[in-house]
């Protein structure tokens, strides 16, 4: 048998009906950017396929349909498959806290992470040297 706590599914279950009340009550307060009703006369331009073929649209303009479609995601579904089956190196697993220079190195990155995300965001949206960029690269 498997241990469970009933506890912790009880929170899961009321944290995941809390979010799918909000996601309801922001359902009805904004709505939803839709175009026009569809008309099977004329077609968008560029017609592309719905966002969940977007990859395969793409790999489609840049390989053989055979690869686009087949090899490429059919190796990409094998390797997916292999890696929980792979073994590493299983001598430094879970050390990542306990030294002090695990927790300094731990620390340092969420400080840079924090703090250079929004810095560099920032910074491409008012430098110059972004603006206007999707006129200027075809």
């Amino acid at each position: 048998m498997v241990d469970t706590n009933p506890s912790l599914l009880l929170r899961e279950a009321v944290a995941s009906m809390v979010l799918i009340a909000i996601l309801f009550l922001l359902s009805f307060c904004f709505n939803a950017p839709l175009d026009d009703m569809a008309n099977a006369g004329m077609s968008p331009n560029p017609a592309k396929a719905p966002w969940y073929f977007a990859g395969f649209q793409e790999l489609l303009f840049h390989f053989h349909p055979i690869f686009a479609v087949f090899v490429i995601p059919g190796t990409i579904f094998c390797i997916m498959i292999y890696l929980p089956f792979r073994q590493g190196f299983l001598q430094n697993e879970g050390t990542w806290f306990i030294s002090d220079k695990g927790r300094k190195a731990a620390a340092t990155a969420c400080l840079f992470s924090l703090v250079l995300t929004p810095g560099l965001f920032f910074l491409m949206k008012r430098s110059s040297i972004f603006k206007n960029s999707s006129q200027t690269c075809h």
